[in-house]
C-alpha cells in the first residue's frame, strides 16, 4: 500500500496546517468538546466547499483546536502517518482534561496553555 500522507515542509506555517488538514481531515468518528457543551464530531454540519482545514481554522465551534493541531504539526515527526494527529489529540485530552481551567477557557486552549513548549524539557 502506498502512503498518501503529504510530506511535511521544513518551515511549518498555519497555511501549511490548513492544507494538511484539507488532505488529511480528522476521522469522521473523532469527537472533541464543543463550545456549546457536550462532545461533537469535528465535522461541518453542511457541505464543505472551502476545504476542511479552512473550515476548522475559521469555525467558532471548537475554540483553539486548529491552533493546537498546528502546534502538534510543528513538532511532528517527519515520518508522520494519518493516525498520528488524532492519536496525539486523544493523548493530550486524556492528560489535561482534569486540569483546572481558566474561566471561559476551552479544552484545546487549556492544553496549549499547559503543555510544554516545543523543544522545551518537561520539568516533572
Amino acid at each position: 500500500m502506498v502512503d498518501m500522507t503529504p510530506a511535511l515542509p521544513a518551515a511549518w506555517s498555519r497555511d501549511a496546517t490548513m492544507r494538511y488538514l484539507n488532505s488529511v481531515p480528522l476521522p469522521p468518528a473523532f469527537t472533541w468538546p464543543h463550545r456549546d457543551g457536550g462532545e461533537h464530531a469535528v465535522r461541518p454540519v453542511h457541505a464543505v466547499v472551502i476545504g476542511y482545514g479552512k473550515w476548522l481554522r475559521e469555525t467558532p465551534y471548537f475554540p483553539g483546536l486548529f491552533e493546537l493541531i498546528h502546534d502538534l504539526l510543528v513538532a511532528a515527526p517527519q515520518d508522520l502517518d494519518v493516525a498520528w494527529v488524532p492519536a496525539e489529540l486523544q493523548r493530550l485530552r486524556d492528560q489535561y482534561k482534569a486540569e483546572p481551567a481558566v474561566p471561559g477557557e476551552h479544552l484545546a486552549q487549556r492544553i496549549r496553555r499547559l503543555m510544554p513548549a516545543n523543544n522545551q524539557p518537561t520539568l516533572f
